[in-house]
């Protein structure tokens, strides 16, 4: 129902100590279903970005510090997708996007105009795919090709909230947002091909 009264059936794990506080946490599950999941920890400018995983043995990786000095932030978000491979990638607010060659992490900036609030998925051939909101506060799009970014705007509006992104069967992005339009506030689907 809509009162919980027990959490007794859930299996709970801590997977950080870090006292300096965890926010913006993602989470995947790889094909053996063992949960990946990056967060962002500490404050202002000593801000990171970690990643830490289960292991087949149970359990939990050492967590791992893929970048420093995000700007303390409620709209930068994290989201985390395994690749075609089984490799860790990560979208990170306000524009940074890392990826696990296997043994160290190669990270890049997918855009300079993001002010955060990403969503990522990769397609059957490990390109990443990112919706974001640009420093205009319009929907955006990004696609890695050959290890080069394209960008494309995919509304002229404005658009608030966090994005969310998938691929239909034949790899053509959806991507949803929320915005305000001729005072209304309204949550869209722009789909394309």
């Amino acid at each position: 129902g809509d009162n919980p009264v027990s959490t007794d059936n859930w299996v709970k794990d801590n997977v950080d100590t870090d006292l300096n506080g965890m926010s913006n946490s993602t989470l995947a599950l790889d094909k053996d279903n063992l949960p990946h999941i990056a967060y962002q920890s500490g404050a202002g400018s000593a801000k990171k970005l970690k990643y830490i995983k289960r292991n087949s043995d149970g359990n939990w990786s050492q967590p791992q510090e893929i970048d420093t000095g995000f700007i303390d932030s409620e709209n930068y978000n994290s989201c985390i997708a395994i690749n075609r491979a089984g490799k860790p990638c990560i979208a990170s607010g306000p524009n940074k996007y890392a990826e696990w060659t296997g043994t160290i992490w190669s990270t890049s900036t997918f855009t300079t105009l993001a002010q955060g609030y990403v969503s990522l998925v990769t397609d059957s051939t490990g390109n990443p795919h990112i919706a974001y909101v640009d420093n205009n506060t319009k929907p955006g799009y990004a696609k890695r090709i050959g290890g080069l970014w394209n960008t494309e705007l995919v509304e002229n509006t404005v658009a608030y909230g966090i994005t969310g992104i998938a691929l239909d069967g034949n790899g053509f992005p959806m991507i949803a947002y929320g915005g305000y339009y001729s005072g209304l506030s309204l949550t869209k689907v722009a789909r394309k091909g």
